[in-house]
């Protein structure tokens, strides 16, 4: 602080703190804003309270703070920052680009206001100078600030992929993480996950789950390289992705939950670093293979509620409900309104599966009433993927955002020899680099039919476009 405080002063602020540790940022917010009703003019206190109204949600409040703050001290480096991530989040992209450019000149090598700034770049599609602003940030950053560095170097990632220019992305993707701090959970962490192409003698790697269960899928995909010169795999990975990959014991000897202990081995390999280590930087999906037991259960239980054909959906990915809270910070979520996709199937004949994790009994009501017809509720199966592959693997279409199921579907056994797409993917105006940044298809899921939403337009040309490619494939209701 730069001014003496009262000792009620100074509780008031260390209780402030403990909520914001505690994640309790509007009553973080409510001590801050008492202890400066004691002492006004704090301007660390004034920016604490700040940013926790920010973590908070409440954007409104937290700009007016920040510009507070300005007011006072118009080079005050946090209220730049504060209001670079709030203009981000809102895409404010002329308002960000514009307290990136004012906080340069304050600090010229702060490399936080370049990767600010390259995020608005990108969502402007000035996508080679967001590139040029994401060096700059990892130049500036290199051997000083590492979380800077790592988070430069996968924003370079990310926007390559998303260009298709694969192996310098995966380059950089390797660089987003500190490979020395991981030896300590990793004791023979492959320094340099490519060294291993020059192998002279196939070696014995342990493969340990890095990320949530759809990346464990993609990133695998990459395994079969390795195996395929002699190197035997034992893998630690996500307990539910178990049974499903003890399904492949052509490619892995040992598959076991992440808790396990880990085999000997010669080397060990985050999950990301399979690309590197193989050689390759594209790879097809890995063949996943339903179990023949559970796909009969599922086909009778789909029989006994309805006539085919079996048009699975999902409207919500990412965190839901409480788990949004008990993570408290920024999250991804995606989401179609369920009585939207309601109304695409509504003239189709069909009968309706929804496969959505942790319903909301009025969203399944809402897709119900929508389409004119009881669903199959079968939201449990996504806490058994076995069942959940199978279950996949019986359905006629899938609609919905990009999710776990999305990465099952497409390494279902005999996948590449079904006439047509299997899964019509909704994805948000700013999708995953693996779906690319425009069009409606991806290299890495070759049956899938894209369909974006636009700043624009929200979901409406997206879902128009379903409407029709649906009613090519399924026949209408009489």
């Amino acid at each position: 602080m730069t001014r003496t405080v009262t000792p009620k002063v100074a509780v008031l602020i260390e209780r402030g703190m403990e909520h914001a540790r505690a994640g309790e940022f509007l009553q973080a917010a409510r001590s801050y804003e008492r202890a400066l009703q004691q002492t006004p003019g704090l301007l660390d206190v004034q920016a604490m309270r700040a940013g926790s109204l920010q973590a908070a949600g409440r954007a409104d409040d937290a700009e007016r703070a920040w510009r507070q703050i300005l007011k006072r001290d118009p080079r005050n480096l946090a209220a730049h920052e504060g209001l670079a991530h709030l203009f981000m989040q809102a895409a404010r992209l002329a308002e960000l680009e514009a307290i990136c450019e004012a906080a340069y000149t304050l600090a010229p090598r702060a490399p936080g206001f370049r990767l600010c700034r390259g995020v608005g770049l990108w969502r402007q599609g000035r996508l080679e100078e967001a590139l040029a602003t994401y060096r700059d940030a990892a130049s500036l950053a290199e051997g000083i600030d590492l979380v800077f560095f790592h988070e430069a170097n996968l924003a370079q990632a990310t926007l390559l992929f998303q260009l298709g220019r694969w192996q310098e992305g995966w380059t950089k993707y390797a660089l987003r993480q500190d490979r020395a701090a991981l030896t300590a959970r990793y004791p023979r962490l492959a320094p340099q996950p490519a060294a291993l192409l020059d192998a002279a003698s196939p070696l014995r790697i342990v493969v340990h789950a890095e990320q949530g269960i759809g990346d464990e899928l993609f990133f695998l995909r990459f395994a079969p390289a390795l195996r395929s010169r002699g190197h035997r795999l034992a893998l630690r990975t996500n307990a539910k992705l178990v049974p499903v990959l003890r399904t492949r014991p052509d490619l892995f000897d040992e598959v076991a939950a992440m808790e396990a202990p880990v085999a000997a081995c010669d080397v060990e390999l985050q999950s990301s670093d399979l690309v590197l280590a193989a050689g390759e930087y594209f790879a097809p999906p890995l063949a996943l293979v339903p179990q023949a037991e559970r796909r009969t259960e599922l086909a009778h239980k789909l029989q006994a509620f309805g006539p085919p054909p079996y048009v699975g959906v999902t409207w919500q990915a990412g965190l839901i409900g409480q788990e949004r809270v008990e993570w408290k910070g920024i999250y991804a979520a995606k989401r179609v309104a369920p009585d939207r996709l309601g109304a695409v199937l509504r003239p189709l004949a069909c009968t309706i599966v929804s496969l959505q994790r942790k319903p909301e009994a009025s969203d399944l009501a809402a897709l119900e009433a929508a389409a004119g017809r009881p669903v199959l509720e079968l939201s449990a199966i996504n806490e058994d993927l076995p069942d959940a592959l199978a279950l996949l693997s019986l359905l006629d279409d899938y609609v919905g955002v990009s999710n776990t199921n999305m990465h099952l579907l497409a390494g279902i056994e005999g996948l590449a020899r079904i006439e047509g797409p299997r899964a019509h993917v909704l994805l948000e105006t700013l999708a995953e680099w693996r779906w690319g940044i425009a069009g409606d298809s991806s290299p890495w899921f070759p049956r899938f039919h894209l369909y974006r939403a636009t700043q624009q337009e929200g979901w409406s040309l997206a879902l128009a476009r379903l409407t029709q490619d649906l009613a090519k494939s399924l026949p209408r209701r009489p």
